[in-house]
């Protein structure tokens, strides 16, 4: 093999005409732009054949003309990246191209994007001090391509086309870690490409045409800002106050809290609260004065039915357009959590023009269990659950839990419309015993039932190609699968009996700038209570969980973290923590947070310091009487978002824990003396409060 790849050298670097093959003739490794002048990054072909080049510099020119009749585009350059190109490749490979533009000052901005079935297109402008450059990433099945050339006249960017499927490529290397990995990954690729005699096919441009429908304006996929310093404490060394948001003071639930940044700096947040007698209802309130004041709490839930509220999420589109989801379970239920086990109805509210439309269920019979929501690459929210099927609910199967919850579906909502559901995992079908009756057949009993393969505890991700990659859990055996847009994998079964119940503390996936995977959960067996990061690798063909990176730990075998949450949000990565004190009532219990910054976890941060805010009261109400309260928090709910300077906004259930003690007279004993008595109680009232680091 090295023999071979030193001939590939000498044959890709010499121009001699006896070369083996004539592909140097129609391509060329393309280190830099000949536009642009910058550097690709890694080495993939510039196409030089006639008809490719004329094509794509016929399509730009007619993209540029839509905007200024006068507009023309010359020194077309088509650059080819072949495939198939895994999202995450996608994303390096056009990261590496508008770093190098910004370092030589050109301001790359996307225009507009457009999918279709198969492929899609990002179109896009870069002005910089040599001019203006108008191109496109084309992605398809057969790999990306780049097309761009310099501009003359045209000020605003054009509005794409639909799109043509191109003709198929020839496969290519995967993203290399650095540029020397690229080229030893490039030349064995070409030369399995002399040695197989294959050549790469033609490539049309898509086709000029109609223009598209309106579309979400596209949200740029770049890693977080640097975190800025984060302060916990006024300068005074007390904690800073937490502003309150919650209005019952008596309030019996706090299922979950979220809040978002619009583009304008104005904060949403959502919590869900009720009283004694009455449902948990999901609540909004807003500020725009980051986090000051806040509007009247407005109760987005209420549908006179009586349902509980119970998790929720919140997010902004790529329009602008605020999205509360939460499912309505049974009231009283208490046993769903973020992992969705309970049944329930998933149900949004969109917020356009400063006013919240109407409550919008999710369709379909079969009761709804887990889910998860996310922006897309294009600013899309897309949806995820987990569900029964219909055919399950016509056969009146007698147990419809959870563990029968095992067809998962994506949808994505554009203001109060819920897109086409597309079906990621399908269930075998369910029959009725009429039916076989109908057919003549005897009852096949194990197609009468679902199969106990239900899924709960979602989350994850939607990539650059609308794909969704998903962790779920099964009951069993209790294990965690891994959905990379194709197949189920499974990736770690549970040690029996020992994790309990997971859907209040479900492990989370996410994906960080690099396009690692990372699973956040806490582990069943270890020296202390921990919260790890574990890697999602392929080892020989299998899927699997790498070995873990802590995030944190609890200081010693007696404390425990009785509740975590992970979140991604803006492209960072955060992980949020109860650690608890020593005794059973977790009265010295604070808040955690770390976040993934720069390739590693920041070391935990206390964002509470519930000691410090706890207070004692005691007073004599006569010569034998008194009253003694003393109170404590504990979290066990937060989120957390970012405002546009990348400040972290947490909202949390944070419970006050009030134990309250009396001394009183209860008659006098033989000798004369008073005789007392004394009792005492204790209260856990759950309040929403937000704190900005």
């Amino acid at each position: 093999m090295r023999f071979a790849l030193i001939l590939l050298m000498s044959i890709l670097l010499t121009s001699s005409p006896a070369a083996p093959a004539r592909a140097a003739q129609e391509t060329e490794a393309a280190t830099s732009s000949k536009v642009s002048g910058t550097g690709f990054g890694a080495m993939p072909d510039r196409d030089l054949r006639p008809q490719v080049v004329s094509t794509s510099a016929a399509y730009l020119g007619q993209l540029a003309k839509q905007v200024d009749a006068n507009a023309t585009v010359s020194e077309v350059e088509v650059i080819t990246y072949r495939g198939p190109l895994k999202p995450e490749a996608v994303s390096a490979y056009q990261k590496l191209v508008t770093d190098n533009l910004a370092k030589a000052g050109f301001a790359y901005k996307v225009t507009n994007t457009q999918t279709v079935p198969g492929q899609s297109l990002t179109y896009f402008t870069a002005d910089g001090a040599p001019g203006r450059i108008i191109g496109y990433w084309q992605v398809t099945d057969q790999g990306m391509f780049l097309h761009w050339g310099k501009m003359s006249g045209g000020a605003a960017p054009p509005v794409p086309p639909p799109l043509s499927a191109p003709a198929a490529q020839q496969a290519a290397p995967q993203p290399a870690g650095n540029d020397n990995e690229a080229e030893i990954a490039e030349l064995k690729r070409r030369l399995a490409q002399l040695e197989g005699k294959q050549t790469p096919a033609a490539q049309s441009a898509p086709q000029p045409g109609a223009q598209p429908s309106a579309q979400p304006a596209p949200v740029a996929v770049e890693p977080p800002k640097p975190l800025p310093a984060l302060s916990v404490k006024e300068p005074s060394g007390k904690p800073k106050d937490l502003v309150k948001l919650s209005q019952y003071e008596s309030s019996v639930w706090s299922r979950c809290t979220d809040l978002i940044v619009g583009p304008d700096g104005k904060i949403h947040a959502i919590f869900v609260e009720g009283t004694t007698g009455k449902p948990a209802y999901l609540y909004y309130r807003a500020s725009s004065d980051d986090g000051k004041t806040w509007s009247a709490p407005e109760n987005l839930s209420d549908n006179e039915k009586n349902n509980d509220a119970s998790y929720g999420r919140i997010l902004v589109d790529g329009r602008g357009r605020v999205y509360a989801i939460w499912k309505y379970v049974a009231q009283g239920e208490i046993l769903d959590g973020p992992g969705g086990q309970a049944a329930g109805k998933l149900s949004f509210r969109v917020l356009e023009g400063g006013k919240w439309g109407r409550i919008n269920t999710f369709p379909g019979a079969g009761p709804y269990y887990s889910w998860f929501a996310c922006l897309d690459s294009h600013g899309a929210v897309q949806v995820v659950w987990s569900k029964i099927a219909e055919d399950v609910m016509k056969a009146k199967f007698p147990q419809v839990y959870s563990t029968v919850a095992n067809l998962v579906e994506q949808g994505a909502l554009d203001g109060p419309t819920l897109g086409q559901v597309k079906q990621l995992v399908v269930p075998e079908r369910v029959y009725t015993e009429e039916e076989f009756k109908a057919a003549g057949k005897p009852v096949d009993y194990d197609k009468i039932r679902p199969k106990p393969e239900g899924l709960i505890n979602l989350s994850g991700y939607v990539d650059s190609n609308g794909v969704a990659h998903f962790l779920a859990e099964r009951h069993d055996p209790q294990a965690l699968w891994h959905f990379d847009g194709q197949k189920l994998e499974k990736v770690y079964e549970y040690v029996k009996y020992a994790s309990g119940n997971t859907f209040q503390n479900p492990p989370v996936l996410m994906v960080d700038e690099k396009g690692v995977e990372h699973v956040i959960r806490k582990p069943e067996k270890a020296e202390k209570t921990a919260i790890r990061d574990y890697a999602v690798v392929r080892e020989g063909g299998t899927l699997s969980l790498a070995d873990p990176t802590p995030v944190f730990e609890a200081p010693d075998a007696k404390r425990d973290i009785p509740y975590f949450q992970a979140s991604q949000k803006g492209g960072r990565l955060a992980v949020m923590a109860e650690i608890a004190g020593p005794d059973v009532l977790h009265a010295e219990a604070d808040l955690y947070i770390s976040f993934w910054d720069i390739g590693k976890w920041t070391a935990p941060l206390c964002v509470t310091d519930n000691a410090a805010r706890a207070t004692f009261f005691s007073k004599d109400t006569s010569a034998v009487t008194s009253v003694a309260q003393a109170a404590s928090y504990n979290v066990k709910y937060a989120s957390v978002a970012y405002d546009r300077d990348g400040h972290p906004l947490l909202l949390m259930d944070n419970v006050q824990h009030t134990i309250t003690g009396l001394t009183n007279a209860v008659g006098t004993t033989v000798g004369g003396r008073v005789a007392v008595a004394t009792g005492g109680f204790s209260t856990e009232n759950p309040k929403i409060f937000f704190l900005k680091l």
